[in-house]
């Protein structure tokens, strides 16, 4: 019997790996024929584009609505919220009104502009007198009645009722219609009486002392001064009153009559000489005949 044979298998060993990546074989040759390469080159700009949502077939429905998290939880950027509105002012009231007009026309009237240093160095730092609101607005008193109000809500009022003041035509400056008189500090200074030793709870303002001596006559006008103040009470300016020396370094208070009479009266009425502890003392700032003037000049001198 014939032999049957088996036949033989041949076994084929594939390339290293590493001869494929090093395209050395023909066979890499053969396969990188056979692979055509697309001429076109790649924009690195499109790959980096993304399609809007209505373009990439996204419902509407799926974008971020409601608050704030939930359009940050989707990747939207939220920016800062606007600032917010100041609350409009309320306007002034009638009676806020007539206050600032009163308060105004006393700064530049005869018997307070003369004693006030600091308005009066404005005034005569213009030829014309103009001093500008923004400055007048500035003081205390005015910041009270304006209610966080700027000067410009003054303009209007001051053209329309005062009859002592003008405004220039920018709405700015301020000054008197009429020039002011001679002044003479020496006749101030004879009708003005000094009260002192106040009650300690009382605690005196320009407006208690006026009602307190109206009794006595006319009051031109009133200062009073706390220790360790350098403006005085319910004062918006330094006045030339306050310059007069007292030797009382406790709450006092300088009050102006019309007349030297109703100066005299007041004393005569008011001063309290029986009580030495709590009595109220008030005496004349000047003695009939004396010349404070010169005496304040003296005292100035020392000072210095």
């Amino acid at each position: 019997a014939e032999d049957a044979t088996m036949p033989t298998k041949t076994l084929v060993t594939p390339p290293p790996i590493g001869d494929l990546s090093l395209g050395g074989g023909d066979g890499d040759a053969a396969s990188s024929a056979s692979a055509p390469v697309d001429p076109t080159p790649t924009d690195p700009k499109s790959e980096s584009e993304v399609a809007p949502p209505e373009q990439a077939g996204a419902d509407s429905s799926s974008l971020p609505l409601g608050s704030d998290d939930d359009a940050a939880a989707a990747g939207y950027h939220l920016g800062p919220a606007p600032p917010a509105e100041p609350a409009p002012l309320k306007e002034l009231t009638a009676e806020q009104q007539d206050k600032i007009l009163r308060q105004v026309e006393f700064y530049f009237c005869d018997a307070n502009l003369p004693t006030d240093e600091f308005l009066m160095k404005k005034v005569k730092g213009n030829k014309e007198g103009w001093v500008a609101l923004a400055v007048v607005c500035g003081f205390n008193r005015m910041k009270q009645l304006l209610k966080k109000h700027t000067f410009k809500a003054i303009v209007p009022l001051l053209r329309e009722r005062s009859e002592t003041l003008v405004v220039n035509e920018e709405g700015t400056q301020v000054r008197r219609l009429l020039p002011l008189p001679k002044f003479d500090l020496e006749d101030v200074q004879s009708r003005t009486v000094l009260a002192e030793n106040f009650k300690a709870e009382s605690n005196p303002t320009i407006d208690s002392v006026q009602a307190q001596f109206a009794v006595a006559g006319a009051i031109v006008m009133v200062r009073v001064r706390h220790p360790g103040m350098q403006t005085p009470a319910g004062a918006t300016a330094p006045s030339g009153l306050d310059l007069i020396v007292t030797p009382n370094s406790s709450v006092h208070a300088l009050v102006e009559f019309a007349t030297t009479e109703e100066a005299a009266k007041a004393v005569a009425m008011l001063n309290n000489d029986k009580d030495w502890r709590f009595g109220l003392r008030v005496r004349l700032l000047v003695k009939p005949g004396a010349k404070k003037n010169n005496n304040n000049n003296n005292n100035n001198r020392k000072q210095q």
